[in-house]
């Protein structure tokens, strides 16, 4: 599976921990390695699923020759398929701070990647139709609104695990969303 990748991490901050960040307000670098060098409150590496950016999924036999060719807006999401509609596959995580029982304030680390690639090995006699596939949805409700992502890919009812490489690096953004309504972007 190919695609824009997001890499999110999200801390809760009290509101003495928001006014030392409101001091170093314009260096990622410096709130990157105060906050989230090993410890996060959520973190996520997922493929973008809005339709900005392409997602699809190659499939290919063990001799590597490409076998199925799927775009991201051909593969429904698990619950248009009946023996599946029951599952609680998608995620939905709500950090903004008026909604949500877990952030009080909640700082934002997004790091995007140009063609990155899950990769998952599926071991099948019959070759692989794009009805075979479908997926399920990671939502991250922000004060700015939602990151919609990729949060698993399904053969044939069951989850896949996979293994990310990631693409080029296309940006670092880091926002702080307070408890008083404020969304507040954080420059390098």
């Amino acid at each position: 599976m190919i695609g824009w990748e997001c890499h999110i991490q999200v801390k809760n901050l009290s509101s003495s921990e928001v006014d030392n960040t409101e001091d170093d307000i314009n260096d990622v670098a410096a709130l990157e390695e105060t906050y989230f060098f090993g410890d996060s409150d959520f973190e996520s590496c997922a493929l973008d699923n809005s339709g900005n950016g392409p997602l699809s999924i190659n499939v290919y036999d063990a001799k590597n020759n490409l076998v199925l060719e799927i775009q991201g807006y051909e593969v429904s999401h698990y619950s248009e398929k009946d023996e599946l509609a029951s599952k609680e596959w998608d995620v939905d995580i709500d950090i903004n701070p008026e909604y949500s029982k877990h952030y009080k304030n909640a700082l934002c680390l997004e790091k995007h990647y140009r063609g990155s690639v899950f990769s998952f090995d599926i071991k099948t006699e019959e070759l692989p139709k794009k009805e075979d596939f479908c997926l399920a949805y990671l939502c991250i409700s922000t004060p700015k609104g939602d990151i919609d992502l990729v949060g698993g890919l399904i053969f044939r009812s069951e989850m896949l695990v996979g293994e990310l490489e990631s693409g080029f690096h296309k940006g670092t953004y880091m926002t702080l969303f307070t408890s008083g309504g404020e969304c507040l972007e954080i420059g390098g």
